[in-house]
């Protein structure tokens, strides 16, 4: 689940350097290496877009196609558009400021780091991102940002400050309503030991280089409902109804505070937390077909429970 945040926000942090590079008025060949050229100036990252056209009247926009940022030139891309609309305002643009009224990307795979073992290269699919971005007095406002993904979809309010040489901080409020598990972990190459659809209210901020402060320097706190799937733990497969806990993450470690599960085989109470080498630790007491304290252990993709050995009882020789 940390993964779709990150990974969403990197999607959004990648697409916006798009956003605010075209000087109006140039010959389209000029806007496209121009828009190219600043996006990968900025990005640290080699940005090709297929072809851009501008249309003034009856309001200023943007379209683009086949937009691709991979690292290195050369390099398998690291994320890619099928295309991409964006409307300027443009009594601010006169002001001296900037503001996209409205924006459209179609068709975004984001790659992943792959995971050990090798197999398909696992890849972030969002449907579609669409927004509105006002840059005024050295800070760059996201308003109504919504991606469409995995049947469900993930809004976005935040301020960003950019400084100098990819230094970013963000604060932000982000909510996912009902993103579909199973498609999720297919695509990203994690083991299905979790599937339902999952909603969250999530107050996120970061700083740092970007794209390391994305994917690796984000705080988010916030509730976290999972709700009608399958949950395997200790090798046993069991259905669920409802999976709620208050999430604390800070990086790639992940506490899962006030943990409930609620299952007509078992419910279980208490606190996990997810470890950066995927590892889970923590302890919570379940009733049902599992009853007892237990320790939970294990991976993400594997997870396990030990029970916790009563202390027997002292006896006096005679």
């Amino acid at each position: 689940m940390g993964k779709v945040i990150r990974y969403t926000l990197l999607s959004i942090a990648t697409l916006m350097l798009l956003l605010f590079t075209a000087p109006l008025l140039l010959p389209t060949d000029a806007l496209k290496g121009l828009v190219e050229e600043h996006a990968a100036r900025t990005s640290g990252m080699a940005v090709s877009v297929g072809e851009i056209s501008l249309r003034l009247l009856p309001i200023m926009k943007l379209t683009a196609v086949n937009i691709v940022a991979g690292e290195v030139a050369g390099a398998e891309s690291e994320m890619h558009a099928e295309s991409g609309e964006v409307s300027l305002a443009l009594l601010p643009l006169i002001r001296g400021s900037l503001e996209v009224s409205g924006f459209e990307f179609k068709g975004i795979d984001m790659k992943l780091p792959e995971r050990a073992g090798g197999g398909a290269m696992p890849v972030l699919h969002i449907d579609s991102m669409n927004g509105k971005v006002r840059i005024s007095r050295g800070q760059i406002k996201l308003d109504e940002w919504q991606a469409i993904l995995y049947g469900g979809e993930v809004k976005l309010d935040a301020v960003v400050s950019p400084a100098e040489r990819g230094q970013l901080s963000m604060v932000g409020r982000a909510t996912l309503h009902t993103i579909q598990l199973q498609p999720l972990f297919l695509d990203v190459g994690a083991r299905q030991s979790l599937n339902g659809a999952l909603s969250a209210e999530l107050d996120i901020s970061t700083e740092g280089t970007w794209p390391a402060a994305v994917q690796n320097g984000l705080k988010a706190d916030g509730p976290i409902r999972i709700r009608s799937g399958q949950l395997l733990l200790s090798g046993l497969s069991i259905g669920y109804d409802l999976i709620r806990f208050t999430l604390q993450a800070r990086g790639v470690n992940h506490d899962l505070n006030n943990l409930e599960i609620f299952s007509p085989l078992i419910n279980a109470t208490g606190n996990v937390s997810v470890v950066s080498n995927r590892s889970l630790q923590g302890r919570i007491r379940t009733t049902g077909l599992l009853s007892g304290e237990m320790l939970v252990g294990g991976t993400v993709d594997q997870p396990q429970l030990t029970p916790v050995a009563a202390p027997q009882a002292s006896s006096a020789g005679y």
